[in-house]
Order: C-alpha cells, then sequence, then structure tokens
C-alpha cells in the first residue's frame, strides 16, 4: 500500500502539493519579497528635485459615506505635499448626506482642490471612476476610496515611478502604481489580523509579484494610473465586479508595467465584523474568478506572448484546486472523526490530531516569519512587531477564510458570465473612528 507521503505516484505528488500549498506559498513570497528588497534598496524612483509638479487628479468614489468622507477631504486638501492636483468626488446614488457634505466643504473653502459630481442613479465604482477620469484634467490618475488617505510625499513617491526609470521597467511603459495600504483602525482583533495581513501578507506578496514582472492586481484603494493607458484599455470594466483586478489584467496583457510603491502609504479602514470581512473578501474572491474566467485562454494559447502571466495563472488555478480539495478532504475529515469516535479508535484520533498540529505549527512559522520580515523591510512601522503574536494564526485563519469565499462566489461569478455581472455597489458599514 502506498504510504500518504510516498512521493513514488503522481496521485502522492499531488496531495502533497494541495495540502502544504499555503506553506510552499508562503515560503515563495518570503523568497521573492527578500529578493525585492535588496534589489530596489535605495533605488527606488525619487522625485526629481527642483522638478516641475505634474498635474494629478484624486477621484474618490463615494457611496453613501456622510461618516467618513469629511475627514477624507480633510486629509487629502490639506495635508498632502503637494501642489498641483484637484480631486473630483464622485457621488454614485448616494443617498445619505454625502452630497451635501460635499457642496458645503465646497463653499465654506473657495480655495479648495474639490471639484464634485454627482450620479444620480447607483451605477456603480467603476462607472463613478469611468465618469471622474472623463472629467478629469491631469494626466496622472489617483484613485482613493472615501474611507482612506494619504499625507506627505505619496503623491511625489507614486509619481516618480512615471518620470524616472526603474529596474523593473522604463518609465514610458508604467501604467499603474499602486501604493501601499495600511489599517488604521485598530480597536477590534479581527482589525489588528487585518493589519498583520496587510503586513505580511498582502504587503509581501506585491514585492515578490514586483521580482515576477507581474501584479496581480493594484490596490484599489489607493492607486494612481497614467491617463493614456486608462484610454488605452477603454477605462474601467463595468461588467467586473471588482475594477481594481480587471483593469490590472487588462493594462498588463497590453504591454503596460504596474509597479508598486511600498514607501506610499495609504491609511484606510478595515472591517471590524466578520460578516463585513466576509463580503469583502467573496468579493475579491469574485473578482480574481472572473479575471481567471476571462483571460486563462489568453494566457494558455499565448505563453510566449503574455509571459509571465503563466505564473501568475497557474497561483489562481492552484488557489481554486486546493479550495475544492481543502472542502471536499473536510467532509471526508469529519466522517471519519465520527466514525473513529464511534468504534472508540483512540490511535487514529491522536494520529490525526498530532497531524493537525503539526500542519498549523508550520503555518505559524511561516506566519511569523512573513511578519518579521515585513516589518524589517518598513524599518518606519517597528509598531507592527507588538501583533506578531496574531501572526502565525491569522496565516491560519486566512487559509480557512479563503476557500469559504472562493466557493461562495464562483455561483455569482458564473451568473455574472451569463447576465453580464456589474451593476450597482454598497458601501461597507463605516465606523468614525479618532484621528
Amino acid at each position: 500500500m502506498v504510504g500518504w507521503f510516498n512521493l513514488s505516484s503522481i496521485v502522492d505528488v499531488m496531495l502533497f502539493i494541495f495540502i502544504f500549498y499555503p506553506i510552499v506559498g508562503g515560503i515563495f513570497w518570503i523568497i521573492g519579497g527578500t529578493y525585492y528588497h535588496f534589489r530596489t534598496k535605495n533605488r527606488l524612483p525619487k522625485f526629481p528635485e527642483g522638478a516641475k509638479e505634474p498635474f494629478i487628479t484624486i477621484m474618490v468614489p463615494c457611496h453613501n459615506e456622510e461618516v467618513v468622507i469629511e475627514r477624507t477631504l480633510y486629509y487629502l486638501d490639506t495635508q498632502i505635499n503637494y501642489k498641483n492636483y484637484e480631486i473630483i468626488a464622485i457621488s454614485d446614488g448616494s443617498t445619505d448626506n454625502t452630497n451635501a457634505i460635499l457642496r458645503n466643504w465646497q463653499e465654506a473653502k473657495p480655495d479648495s482642490h474639490l471639484r464634485v459630481i454627482e450620479v444620480q442613479k447607483n451605477k456603480g465604482k467603476a462607472h463613478g471612476l469611468t465618469q471622474a477620469a472623463l472629467h478629469s484634467k491631469g494626466d496622472f490618475l489617483l484613485c482613493i476610496d472615501a474611507d482612506s488617505f494619504v499625507t506627505g510625499d505619496a503623491l511625489k513617491h507614486m509619481v516618480a515611478w512615471f518620470m524616472k526609470d526603474s529596474i523593473f521597467s522604463p518609465k514610458e511603459l508604467v501604467a499603474a502604481v499602486t501604493g501601499n495600504p495600511m489599517p488604521r483602525n485598530l480597536t477590534s482583533l479581527l482589525a489588528k489580523l487585518q493589519y498583520v495581513e496587510y503586513h505580511s501578507i498582502i504587503g509581501m506578496t506585491k514585492r515578490a509579484q514586483s521580482m515576477i514582472g507581474r501584479i496581480f492586481t493594484v490596490s484599489g484603494v489607493c492607486v494612481m494610473y497614467r491617463r493614456e493607458a486608462l484610454i488605452d484599455i477603454g477605462l474601467f470594466d463595468q461588467s467586473k465586479i471588482t475594477e481594481d483586478i480587471a483593469v490590472s489584467w487588462a493594462l498588463q496583457l497590453k504591454g503596460w508595467r504596474i509597479q508598486y510603491a511600498p514607501n506610499a502609504r495609504c491609511y484606510m479602514e478595515v472591517p471590524e465584523k466578520i460578516s463585513v470581512l466576509y463580503k469583502q473578501r467573496r468579493r475579491w474572491a469574485q473578482g480574481g474568478l472572473e479575471v481567471f474566467m476571462s483571460h486563462a485562454l489568453d494566457v494558455l494559447l499565448h505563453p510566449v506572448k503574455t509571459f509571465p502571466f503563466i505564473f501568475l495563472l497557474m497561483d489562481q488555478f492552484l488557489s481554486i484546486m486546493w479550495a475544492i480539495f481543502w472542502f471536499i478532504s473536510s467532509l471526508f475529515v469529519i466522517y471519519w472523526l465520527f466514525f473513529w469516535v464511534a468504534l472508540g479508535d483512540g490511535f487514529q484520533i491522536r494520529r490525526f490530531m498530532i497531524s493537525a498540529l503539526i500542519f498549523i505549527m508550520y503555518e505559524f512559522i511561516v506566519g511569523v516569519t512573513q511578519l518579521l520580515t515585513s516589518i524589517w523591510f518598513n524599518d518606519s512601522d517597528k509598531a507592527a512587531m507588538k501583533y506578531s503574536l496574531f501572526a502565525g494564526w491569522y496565516t491560519w485563519i486566512y487559509w480557512l477564510i479563503s476557500p469559504f469565499t472562493l466557493l461562495a462566489a464562483l455561483p455569482r461569478v458564473i451568473k455574472a458570465q451569463i447576465t453580464g455581472g456589474g451593476g450597482t455597489w454598497v458601501s461597507p458599514e463605516r465606523q468614525k473612528t479618532g484621528d
């Protein structure tokens, strides 16, 4: 009988890959992120001293954002070390006091950078961004969520990639620069866990993917686009639920490049309720699946032309297969646990528990290593060290949540493929937090 870890058979190899996919993936991101750190140390593009500031349009899509929009405007309008820019707030079918707050800000501050677009009917974030882009004056467009903001030199850190060549690509090919989002509402355990995630998983992934030469998605909460590149792909795809993932693939498949600016911090709110977090992650999963279904054939039929997209496609495929494998194997595990309990087979139960604990231990080690490595990269954020105890557990929780959200998103993706997708949007529940 072939043993569980006997790698002499193809089946055992596949099982081994699926079981340890999260651990192997984590190790890959650590290696790639570390390589990125050393390759880019003191070599990130810097805004040329004395250079003229390119005109930038900051686009803020809003839908019922009365709780947070005034704070966002304060930071964007007064706390940025940049002069040559405008702010366009797009109120997309808001039914609360968002429109009144925006108008009052304009009236009270005649010298404000703010312009307002009111869309009467809720047509979705991608539609709102498209309208803002059509009315914008800037050569570069910064998209930022209504509950988020940048300060200081963030705009200079991002626009520098469009002005100077980097080790990754010539400046002329840069279509988008994604910022480094950081949660600011750390009052709950769930928020602190996500703080760990953004440090040790999302930031690390962006660094590693940069070394591959393709980034799966920009961070929609904070990303700067070249206007010319957006026009080249027909602006934002309103048929997809996640405009950031869709535009990332569309740009890169047309030969444009996306860069990651780790020094461009964006401060954001994260969900503090499990139900809100679940809906957010299901939406992300749906967006990834939509892109996979839309572009998989193009990448597979033209592997040389689209290289190195094949690596991102393989990672997405393994994520889907791992989620299915995890769900099916979980059903088998539950069945066998009940069976062993009914038989009073303590040996099999102990064997399973030991195996599960070993797996969790490996996940814990990888999670802590990811966080410590990311803290090492972010010299200015040593405060994250106090959350290191959450790191190992969150990595494990992250890989438990992912299969649920992915499988829940699958029927929605199929429906969207049939009906055309797109449509309205609902902002997550906002909380008024102290500054």
